[in-house]
This record gives C-alpha cells, structure tokens and sequence, in this order.
C-alpha cells in the first residue's frame, strides 16, 4: 500500500499505510474471535476441554499473525524484495513509523 500510495501522497504514504494498517487490525480483531466461535462450534467437539484448546489453538495463531505480521514484514522480507519496498535504504525508519502508530 505504501508504493501505491507514495507517488501521490509522497512522504505521508507511510503514515497512512500504518494508520490503515491499525484500523485493520483492530477490525479483524474483533470480528475474528466471533468466527473463532462458529468454526470452533462445527469440528463438534467431544469434551468441553477439546473444545478450548481448539478454540484457544485457532484465537492464539490467527491474533498472533494480525497484530505482529506487519512488523515481521517490514523488518524481515520487505528490504530483501526487489530494489527495497520500504522506499529507502533500510526498513528501520518504516518500522519505527509503523511501531510508533500502531502500539
């Protein structure tokens, strides 16, 4: 989203990457846990016991991979990728942008 949006926002296209990005994560946080429900629901379940570490497995992987892929991504693959798509030499300035907006 930042490439898309550089050539027309410039320098602010980072900041309205991460301010989009939050608001995503804040969304499917809180649509997620409900469909956690559903699913959980269905696989029918033999023990109440079964039924929360399924729910807890599924709660736990899907939170995790919302809120913190952003920064695995950013710090880890995005620099590696083509000519750099975090629009400079490194990622860190990126990071710091997307860290400092979304926490």
């Amino acid at each position: 989203m930042r490439a898309a949006l550089t050539e027309p926002l410039g320098s602010l296209a980072q900041l309205v990457a991460s301010v989009v990005s939050a608001a995503q994560i804040q969304a499917l946080n809180r649509i997620y846990p409900r469909l956690a429900d559903v699913l959980t629901e269905y696989e029918n379940h033999r023990t109440d016991t079964d039924f929360s570490n399924s729910m807890t497995t599924k709660l736990f992987v899907f939170l995790f991979v919302n809120s913190y892929g952003t920064f695995f991504y950013i710090a880890f693959v995005a620099q590696n990728i083509g000519d750099g798509d975090c629009g400079g030499a490194t990622c860190m300035p990126a990071l710091a942008v997307n860290l400092a907006i979304i926490f």
